[in-house]
């Protein structure tokens, strides 16, 4: 698959898209870590076993769980598409985001709208998404088209002496999704979960309003490794509501996590299953976290000083480490379908 993204001052980024079984490739040369090439390595080799790709199943179920997770879904109309029958479908997503957090340079997705075109066996034929972003009055719409159902295709991988292995994330799984924890903020339910990967990693995602183990679904944050030199991966992801739910991945030495708020005061999450995760209401803003590690002292502190809010986390047996930034901002999907 090649995709094109029109950029701002009028020239095209055009990416390259290869599937064999788990492993995926992409030739992208816009590509950041832990998905850069190397020089003379064009290709990013991806272990994605596991790890959903983007499917085509039935459509209706797709739409339905939009609605429950807060989207707004209208029938369009009908048409044709590559001279197929469909019938349109329009998806609209507002963010809430409270004011103190947007001040602070929250990177929310602002407003989006998609547009699906399914034929009569229900399947994705056309997909449209516009996101407008308040913060620069930017507009991006990418387009894709689906076709050649069931017609057979031969797939080759790239000259090995083009690809370059990516070491930042290992799709393959080491065993089931787990729950860290769920509650519900205001009227929205929340359920975090957490799964194993081969090679010591983990990743973790979140389901709104009772959707199911999320089995086979995309993962909203994966960490290659979680130990005493790096105890916690943190997310922040803000719901429908406008709610925000902290949650993450922890070392199992972490017996504890405090968010210290900016009002003064505090909540403790007590992770579970490798993981933590809360969510809180209101116009508030989590100055620091703190992960609990018996003879160590770790702090996740809001630095705002580049411009752009971030945590950084650092410390050590000793009270020392080099910082490890968590830029504020929504992490993958935030409602994956259940199973």
């Amino acid at each position: 698959m090649t995709s094109r993204t029109r950029r701002s001052d009028g020239g095209d980024n055009v990416a390259e898209y290869r599937s064999i079984g788990d492993t995926n490739y992409i030739r992208d040369p816009h590509q950041t870590e832990p998905f850069k090439a190397k020089p003379g390595r064009p290709w990013i080799e991806i272990d994605a076993g596991g790890v959903a790709q983007f499917g085509n199943g039935d459509v209706t179920k797709l739409l339905a769980e939009m609605e429950r997770t807060g989207a707004t879904v209208t029938r369009v109309g009908v048409g044709r598409v590559r001279g197929f029958a469909v019938t349109r479908y329009h998806i609209t997503r507002v963010s809430h985001v409270p004011p103190k957090l947007r001040a602070l340079g929250y990177n929310d997705s602002g407003s989006s709208s998609t547009e699906l075109w399914a034929d009569a066996q229900h399947r994705v034929r056309r997909v449209m998404n516009t996101s407008h972003f308040p913060t620069n009055r930017d507009r991006v719409n990418f387009a894709t088209d689906m076709f050649d159902f069931g017609v057979d295709v031969t797939v080759h991988a790239p000259p090995a002496n083009t690809i370059t292995k990516a070491t930042g994330f290992q799709g393959r799984p080491a065993g089931p999704w787990v729950l860290v924890g769920s509650g519900s903020a205001e009227a929205t339910r929340w359920s975090v979960y957490r799964r194993p990967l081969v090679h010591g990693g983990a990743c973790v995602t979140y389901t709104l309003d009772g959707s199911r183990t999320p089995t086979g679904v995309d993962t909203s944050s994966c960490s290659e490794q979680i130990d005493e030199s790096d105890p916690v991966n943190m997310n922040l992801a803000v719901l429908p509501n406008g709610a925000q739910l902290f949650f993450g991945i922890v070392s199992p030495k972490v017996q504890n996590m405090t968010l210290h708020y900016d009002d003064g005061t505090t909540t403790d999450a007590k992770p579970r299953q490798g993981g933590f995760a809360f969510a809180f209401t209101g116009d508030r803003v989590v100055k620091k976290l703190t992960p609990h590690i018996p003879g160590g002292e770790w702090s996740c502190d809001l630095d705002v000083s580049a411009g752009f809010a971030s945590y950084n986390c650092s410390g050590g047996s000793a009270g020392s480490g080099d910082p490890r930034p968590f830029p504020i901002g929504p992490p993958g999907p935030t409602a994956p379908p259940g199973a």
